[in-house]
């Protein structure tokens, strides 16, 4: 099982001679061409804050291609039309086709002007999304779905800002409470640490006094700059999640996890499919074991529904979505799709809000009604809708990964299902599902599993009883993730001269990261899970070649430290597992 997953090709590696990270008889180092590196497109962001980090991962852009008749054309994706000539659709691509070969066979295969713009390229469906103003110019091509629209779940006439909270201290909303968060981090003394929730929504205020640890996604396959939030949507959710536990404003379900924004909307415009999907792809890029979703729209997309499997049964990340604000029966997507959490949305009293989507897909509810959480501009709001129950639960989940890191996603959604509170029926029903959730018990609940198989316990109320092809699990269990691997935990501590250095692990052929973005004197941690029978290999290079000063990296392997220091000059290499 592999918690990051960051597929980045480096030409450079294999051209060093390296010294092993540990091996004092080690004569050869690293770095003698430390000038000719080129790192790709992965780049840093720095707004200001050194917990505030941005990347762009090298899949999200693809090169020009010589002679093509239609180029990219990134800048204005997510600009919405009222154009009623332009349909958005979704073009398939071949088995084992890549992304350029296709898009000159979808080139090749239309009327001359049929496309107006390829937008970007879908890597979880390997798919292209594009506007065209006449279906049938694609009547050649194999497989064309329509992109459905998609929005955020709030009800924007329940909104009250509040410029100044009235006590000078810290408020606990009322949904932390409910939720028994805090009785999590008073027994357990965990507040979501060392778990990264992606938030697909409107951007964030990075400069809000109430949310550090955020990182977010730069490059232009989103809508930019991640950091800004004239919405406030993405702001209020992300509060909820992890708002600081700092004696200010509020508090978090979740004060210790780590944000990662991945921006959807902006301010005006339609959003479809084809974005979520592309969001999808940069949260797993970007190393989240939660995706929180406060969006949605009817149409169900079979593209979009494959990726979300994909996200459940290949990489082991959590997808958590708002049922929807109808108040009737109505399916929401992504909310209604097996292998996501939907969320319904309940009251202080912890009865269903009169305008929470109710059927049967709905899994489990969390407060929904005039919730308090951060804003623009530094400031707080109440706001209403399955939009704000939506990142209680993303905050639960987090404590519960907090607690075992482990964790597959089957016993997530298992442990989730059995330890909510629904006082109507002991199984579940169409309002609030399996119940309100319960922090402290989905916290226990998670904390009972000994082995990584996914199998849920006897007799528990199991959300993944809901998921029609839950018997495809193969024996190295549930998602097909090796049962057998060994958590690997990287912390890096810089030194005054943070700017010269860069590391990255990789398993086998994939890289599971790469940072070279860092501030002075800060502390950065990695976390994987990787395979003892793969060879795994952590590399960290320093372009001055003096190592970090007083401080350095400790690789701790199944909870043993296998080196730990920041004398290693221009850079070393340590192989971990099977080499």
């Amino acid at each position: 099982m592999i918690f990051l997953t960051r597929k980045i090709f480096f030409v450079f590696l294999a051209s060093y001679t390296v010294a092993a990270i540990g091996d004092t008889n080690a004569q050869q180092v690293l770095g003698q061409d430390q000038n000719k590196e080129s790192h790709g497109v992965l780049r840093g962001g720095r707004f200001g804050n050194g917990s505030r980090k941005s990347y762009i991962p090298s899949n999200m852009i693809s090169p020009a291609v010589d002679g093509m008749k239609e180029k990219i054309n990134f800048s204005k994706l997510g600009h919405g039309s009222t154009n009623d000539e332009i349909i958005h659709v979704m073009i398939d691509c071949r088995d084992k086709e890549d992304d350029l070969s296709c898009k000159e066979r979808i080139f090749s295969s239309i009327p001359e002007g049929g496309v107006i713009r390829l937008t970007h390229y879908l890597e979880l469906p390997n798919a292209w999304a594009a506007e065209v103003k006449d279906m049938s110019t694609l009547n050649k091509l194999d497989d064309v779905q329509l992109d459905r629209p998609r929005e955020t779940l709030h009800i924007k006439e329940s909104i009250q800002v509040h410029r100044k909270l009235q006590s000078s201290s810290q408020s606990t909303p009322y949904g932390i409470q409910l939720v028994k968060a805090k009785e999590v981090w008073e027994r357990y003394n965990i507040k979501g640490e060392n778990v990264r929730v992606c938030v697909m929504d409107t951007g964030v205020n990075r400069d809000h006094p109430d949310l550090d640890q955020l990182f977010g996604y730069d490059g232009n396959a989103l809508v930019q700059p991640w950091w800004r939030d004239v919405d406030g949507h993405g702001t209020h959710v992300s509060g909820t999640i992890a708002a600081n536990d700092n004696n200010l404003g509020v508090v978090g379900v979740a004060p210790g996890a780590e944000i990662f924004v991945a921006r959807v909307f902006s301010t005006n415009g339609l959003f479809y499919s084809s974005n979520i999907i592309t969001a999808l792809q940069v949260c797993k890029d970007g190393g989240a074991q939660i995706i929180s979703m406060s969006l949605g729209g009817p149409e169900s997309v079979p593209y979009e529904q494959q990726a979300y499997k994909d996200l459940y049964e290949k990489f082991n990340i959590v997808t958590v979505a708002a049922s929807g604000n109808t108040g009737g029966y109505d399916f929401l997507y992504p909310a209604a799709y097996d292998h996501v959490i939907s969320v319904a949305s309940v009251n202080r009293y912890r009865t269903r809000s009169t305008f929470s989507t109710r059927n049967s897909k709905v899994n489990v509810a969390a407060p929904g009604e005039s919730i308090l959480s951060t804003w623009e501009n530094g400031s707080y709001a109440t706001v209403s809708g399955t939009s704000m129950a939506c990142p209680h639960v993303s905050g639960v989940v987090a404590l519960m990964l907090s607690s075992n890191p482990s964790a597959t996603t089957a016993q997530i959604f298992s442990a989730l299902a059995s330890s909510s509170e629904n006082p109507n029926t002991t199984g579940s029903d169409s309002n609030i599902g399996h119940g309100v959730v319960n922090a402290l018990a989905a916290v226990e609940a998670i904390s009972s599993y000994s082995n990584n198989n996914g199998t849920p316990n006897e007799g528990s109320n199991d959300i993944e009883d809901d998921i029609d092809d839950s018997s495809e699990n193969n024996d190295s269990g549930s998602n097909g993730i090796d049962s057998n691997c060994v958590e690997l935990v990287i912390t890096l501590r810089t030194d005054r001269y943070a700017s010269d250095i860069s590391h990255w692990l990789q398993s086998g052929t994939e890289y599971l990261f790469y940072q070279n973005d860092f501030d002075s004197f800060e502390t950065y941690r990695q976390t994987a899970c990787v395979d003892p029978l793969v060879c795994t290999t952590y590399n960290i290079r320093d372009s001055f070649g003096d190592g970090i000063s007083g401080e350095g990296t400790e690789i701790k392997y199944g909870g043993i430290v296998e080196y730990s220091g920041g004398n290693f000059g221009v850079g070393g290499i340590k192989e971990i597992g099977n080499c």
